[in-house]
């Protein structure tokens, strides 16, 4: 007779088959996740020089060939009268990118386009890296790695904007905390804190990541050494972000003026968490059932820490994303924390209870990565600019010799070399707050005392919101998306 299998042999076989099943399972889902990123970056490359993937695009655009071309940015509005919204090291290493491409216009498009693609690539193998240095399993490693090229991230891995380069960094800056924690070392923490400074460098939001990233390691400081370190590098980091938007007004205006102008709508707020957690739900799924099984020895002063710095950015970027504008990616850094937390909590978790947690998560990425495989992942939901129009615009631009104000996205034009006055103005000025701040050129002055020919507006999103303004100044008919919104001697007399 065969002795029945002990309970031990009995539970070592059901964890062997969960891990076997969760692993299945997880492959399949990280599969459909890189379908949807190949026919992303595929449709990126085929239509990426003269359409956006996302809102705003157009002002990261625009300044990043700016920074290419060698020209500074946050100047005088009189002269330089466009919305350079992003921050400094965005425009930064963008530009001196796509600076290698040779030529500072529509072509170098692509090569930023590329750089955003390979920093999301590098952000999943970050976190592969960590998470399988955390000794999670192969299929907790790999779910948590596809993260970064997952439907959440989407199109901003394709977008010229600051979004993906401030949470590859955020990533660095919460890993580095960690990790500095385990070790006790005062030169990670420095790192940790410098990373997270870098990734405010791209994105103003991410400043919130700066003091929790300082607060969690002064408090968590495995001796005096760390402390002091960790203290004086936040200390020195804050003061140098106090020092630059006081003696940079022209930057401080542009950069964060303007974009915490927009007006506050509770729907909008409502609107963007719902879609935080709508795609980000495999991942939130995993954090809460792991929370659960967790041991009450997993929960430590660090896991505790980085817990409530999750809720307390899902709370302080749930307020920032009700702007009027506003995204869900704002909610980037709680992201990474949720990626972080999760391998430590995972430690002392039941093995079986693991592999089911990382099997039910795995099955939510399959099924909404399938869902928008099959929805069109193609789609960016935006139009491309009309060709046809564009070259009819330059031709017009070089031949005649009446004045021209175009507004709208001035990147989409070659340097202008005609005969005729052209001005290239970023509409984002007029109908985003900026032409209200003070030195900002006034649209209305600016049509009175040039008596422009024609007036036009690009735009990819067929102006909308822009319209009805610009036909206060110069009703006329439009040419496809890009439109004509007067021809002739435009004279207005507008109440002001």
């Amino acid at each position: 007779m065969h002795e029945a299998p002990s309970e031990t042999e009995t539970r070592s076989v059901r964890e062997r088959l969960a891990e076997r099943v969760a692993l299945g399972v997880t492959i399949a889902a990280v599969v459909a996740c890189a379908l949807v990123f190949l026919i992303r970056a595929a449709e990126t490359f085929h239509h990426g020089r003269y359409t956006f993937t996302s809102g705003l695009e157009g002002a990261g655009i625009l300044g990043v060939l700016k920074t290419c071309a060698g020209e500074s940015l946050y100047g005088n509005l009189a002269t330089d009268p466009n919305g350079y919204i992003f921050n400094f090291l965005f425009y930064l290493v963008y530009g001196s990118v796509t600076r290698l491409s040779g030529a500072c216009d529509v072509d170098a498009i692509l090569l930023a386009r590329g750089l955003s693609g390979l920093t999301a690539l590098a952000a999943a193998a970050l976190v592969l890296w960590y998470a399988l240095r955390s000794k999670v399993s192969t299929a907790t490693a790999l779910l948590l790695a596809s993260a970064s090229v997952s439907p959440f991230i989407g199109w901003w891995a394709f977008a010229i904007r600051p979004d993906i380069g401030g949470y590859f960094l955020a990533l660095v800056a919460v890993f580095g905390l960690v990790v500095a924690t385990e070790r006790g070392s005062a030169t990670l923490a420095v790192g940790a804190i410098l990373a997270s400074a870098l990734s405010y460098g791209f994105k103003q939001p991410n400043l919130v990541l700066v003091a929790a990233t300082t607060v969690i390691l002064i408090v968590n400081a495995r001796g005096a050494r760390m402390r002091i370190a960790a203290t004086a590098t936040g200390a020195a980091v804050a003061g140098l972000i106090v020092a630059a938007n006081t003696a940079w007004p022209d930057y401080y205006t542009q950069a964060f003026v303007v974009p915490a102008s927009h007006q506050l709508r509770p729907s909008v707020g409502i609107a963007n968490l719902t879609a935080f957690v709508a795609k980000a739900l495999p991942y939130l799924v995993l954090l809460v059932l792991t929370a659960v099984l967790a041991r009450r020895a997993s929960w430590g002063r660090l896991e505790i820490s980085l817990a409530g710095a999750f809720l307390g950015f899902v709370a302080i970027f749930g307020v920032a994303a009700s702007k009027v504008g506003a995204s869900d990616n704002y909610y980037f850094p709680a992201l990474a924390v949720c990626i972080a937390l999760i391998p430590l909590l995972s430690r002392r978790q039941p093995a079986l209870a693991g592999h089911v947690a990382t099997m039910l998560s795995a099955a939510v990425l399959l099924a909404s990565s399938l869902l928008v495989a099959l929805g069109g992942a193609g789609r960016t939901g935006l139009d491309p600019l009309d060709q046809d129009a564009r070259r009819r615009l330059i031709h017009d631009m070089e031949t005649s010799e009446a004045p021209r104000l175009i507004i709208g996205e001035p990147w989409a034009l070659p340097t202008h070399s005609g005969p005729a006055d052209v001005r290239l103005l970023d509409d984002y000025m007029y109908f985003h707050g900026l032409s209200e701040q003070p030195g900002a050129i006034d649209i209305v002055d600016l049509v009175k005392k040039n008596r422009f020919g024609t007036i036009y507006t690009i735009d990819l999103k067929l102006v909308a919101g822009d319209e009805p303004v610009l036909h206060g100044y110069c009703p006329k008919g439009k040419i496809d998306i890009l439109t004509v919104i007067a021809r002739g001697p435009c004279d207005i007399d507008v109440p002001r």
